[in-house]
């Protein structure tokens, strides 16, 4: 990036100095071959290096500016503007995390419309929360036909203690890999929910932990890309906001769709969310019950970062050649881009060379 940084600084600077000229010298040009070494060597159009040798590329031309892509993963001139994976491209996409509780009883999985202590949802089609209508969307929410992520019966079913004997689970996301779905997380049991205006807990209310939940995409190029919790737009929706718990009252804001960043009972605290990490605090005997959910923005996993290429020459410099090493067996188009520019005009012109890294 701080290759970019320079490359955009050094040609503001050229418009700026070419502008006071008032003219435009020259259409950009360049050549491009490679020094010929023990390890390196040219056959037809192809530079043939060692893995792990350098290859120094020579340069004729001396335009003003030079951008290099490696024609590696992620440094691929082809996909300098691409945003999105295409589904081809994607060898697997995998949601990862741990749960485990702490403290109190688990639900009675007896009782009429009983749920896990925790249930997890995904749908194609939710159509998002309002996030200024909390009426609205604490209806929407609880009233929507979701689809299972885990199954209630997979979920944990007793109080695990801690980290160390959390349930970890691996959920092959592939064909959710170029839709658009909302993920959601139900904390209370669908029984004490339905009828929670009027129960206080006679034994504590467990502590819920998820941890190291991450979405990782490998593409068939070898890159991957990752997204954390951080990364889902994790929106709480409180659901006894508007009941003034005794337990809730050192959270004085946002109620409604807040989380916090202490032990407060019955409300996210999404702190280590860039991490993956989140939880929801317990709730003491005695006290009433606590419902929440956590809803996602919707999530496009196959979105990508664009390629870049590495800024090697400004007006600053003066560049005659440039070496450059790589690691993996392998044929790669290096790409050059060279440009000339001022305020009146651009011009650019792009070379390409194939390179063959053998062992």
């Amino acid at each position: 990036m701080r290759h970019t940084y320079l490359y955009i600084a050094a040609l503001s600077v050229a418009l700026m100095t070419t502008g006071c000229e008032g003219e435009f010298d020259k259409e950009a040009a360049l050549s491009v071959t490679a020094e010929q070494t023990d390890n390196v060597s040219t056959v037809g159009d192809t530079i043939v290096v060692k893995a792990g040798e350098p290859v120094n590329f020579l340069f004729s031309g001396d335009p003003d500016f030079i951008t290099f892509y490696s024609g590696e993963a992620g440094s691929k001139y082809i996909y300098r503007d691409r945003t999105e994976v295409a589904a081809e491209d994607i060898e697997s996409s995998t949601l990862s995390f741990k749960v485990w509780y702490q403290y109190g009883k688990m639900p009675d999985m007896t009782q009429p419309d009983a749920t896990s202590l925790v249930s997890m949802f995904i749908s194609n089609d939710f159509p998002g929360l309002a996030k200024n209508n909390f009426t609205a969307d604490s209806a929407l929410v609880d009233g929507y036909r979701w689809n299972a992520l885990v199954a209630d019966a997979d979920m944990p079913q007793t109080i695990q203690g801690s980290e160390a004997k959390a349930d970890a689970y691996t959920i092959d996301m592939k064909d959710y890999a170029t839709t658009t779905f909302t993920l959601a997380i139900r904390y209370c049991s669908k029984s004490v929910a339905m009828k929670a205006d009027g129960v206080s807990s006679v034994s504590a209310q467990p502590k819920a932990y998820f941890s190291g939940m991450t979405i990782v995409n490998k593409m068939k190029d070898g890159t991957t890309t990752k997204l954390y919790a951080s990364d889902f737009g994790l929106t709480p929706v409180n659901m006894f906001c508007h009941l003034n718990l005794s337990d809730q009252k050192t959270m004085t804001s946002n109620r409604e769709y807040g989380s916090v960043t202490n032990n407060t009972s019955g409300v996210w605290n999404m702190s280590g969310a860039s991490t993956g990490s989140f939880f929801i605090h317990s709730s003491a005997a005695g006290t009433h019950y606590k419902y929440a959910w956590l809803v996602s923005n919707p999530i496009k996993m196959n979105l990508c970062s664009p390629d870049k290429g590495v800024a090697i020459k400004s007006t600053n410099n003066d560049l005659g050649n440039y070496s450059y090493t790589y690691d993996t067996p392998g044929v790669y188009k290096a790409t050059f881009v060279a440009t000339n520019a001022n305020y009146k005009n651009t011009s650019s012109v792009i070379k390409e060379v194939y390179v063959k890294v053998v062992k």
